[in-house]
């Protein structure tokens, strides 16, 4: 699904569809979804499209009036699924998935984040979600429970990640921020379910220079039942040049992320890369471990402590002689 500018018989963002025929041949679904063609979909809210009970269903927004629409596509019949959403002057940023043949839809207004669901007919919000200001969720299905992280600003303007699982009868379980640095801003997140777990990859704004020049650098986690693990460091190929998530996907039970990575030639780049296994991070010291010194009976010894809560090996690095052991 994607968004084209038509130029005849009047210039319209319009929102397509098509279905892929193997022999790298792709065939076009009913043409424009759009519900008014003389209204332009909004590319700040890319349509988002999901299989809902063996059929494609689609979301989008549509301006002036920033109405989020929900259609069903069945083979070449286009059929609107329940009242438009006004979510006013903001970008929604649909996100669809399914359980069981129902739908699952996320969306943010300028109050707040939402989930709702289609049943009997109508779309009602999924209660309990608590998420005041949340904007630019992603949404997903693993093992039959819904998983959906979002950004939200905290006291200081720091756009920070969270995610929350629905647990039934009203109830949300919601995370603390997954941000690696609280100070830093995330932009663009995928939810997905890789193995039956819920995994998150993610762009968040990075200072790493001391003309405080900013990056974006792409992460990942994984869900162990009850926090977000790590798994490996930035994934930019260029480190020092910004990067931004495009996707995450289970491909035969391993977690491939699709990233455009910008180059120093000033081009761009679309790059995969793939978890060939989990490995907790264990990063390293960013300062001196703090020291204790203690006066034996004999020379000045010096002891420091590293912690960690999962089995790892550590490394000592020493930067200059030292006498003794």
């Amino acid at each position: 699904a994607w968004i084209e500018t038509r130029t005849a018989p009047t210039v319209n963002a319009e929102v397509y569809i098509a279905r892929y025929a193997g022999a790298s041949i792709w065939n076009p679904v009913a043409g424009s979804l759009n519900h008014n063609e003389t209204q332009n979909a909004q590319p700040s809210s890319p349509p988002t499209i999901a299989n809902v009970g063996g059929v494609p269903w689609v979301a989008w927004q549509e301006g002036p009036d920033s109405a989020l629409w929900v259609a069903r596509v069945d083979g070449g019949n286009v059929s609107y699924v329940g009242s438009p959403f006004a979510v006013g002057n903001v970008a929604a940023s649909p996100s669809l998935t399914s359980v069981n043949g129902v739908a699952f839809l996320a969306y943010s207004d300028a109050q707040r984040l939402h989930v709702a669901t289609f049943q009997n007919g109508a779309w009602t919000d999924v209660p309990g979600l608590v998420a005041p200001g949340g904007f630019f969720p992603s949404i997903a299905n693993v093992g039959g429970r819904i998983f959906v992280a979002w950004s939200e600003y905290d006291a200081n303007q720091h756009a920070q990640l969270h995610v929350a699982r629905y647990v039934g009868n009203g109830h949300w379980i919601a995370d603390q921020s997954l941000n690696i640095d609280g100070n830093e801003n995330t932009y663009s997140k995928r939810i997905a379910s890789v193995g039956g777990v819920p995994w998150i990859a993610w762009t968040e704004s990075s200072r790493p220079y001391a003309d405080n020049r900013q990056l974006g650098h792409v992460y990942v986690k994984q869900f162990n039942g009850a926090s977000w693990d790590q798994v490996g460091g930035v994934l930019n190929i260029d480190q020092n040049q910004s990067a931004s998530e495009g996707g995450i996907a289970d491909v035969a039970g391993k977690a491939y992320v699709a990233i455009t990575q910008s180059q120093s030639d000033g081009g761009s780049a679309v790059r995969v890369e793939y978890a060939q296994q989990f490995v907790p991070l264990v990063s390293g010291a960013a300062t001196v471990p703090a020291q204790t010194k203690k006066v034996t009976s004999g020379p000045r010894a010096i002891r420091f402590r590293v912690t960690h809560s999962e089995a790892a090996t550590i490394r000592l690095e020493f930067m200059q002689p030292g006498a003794g052991r």
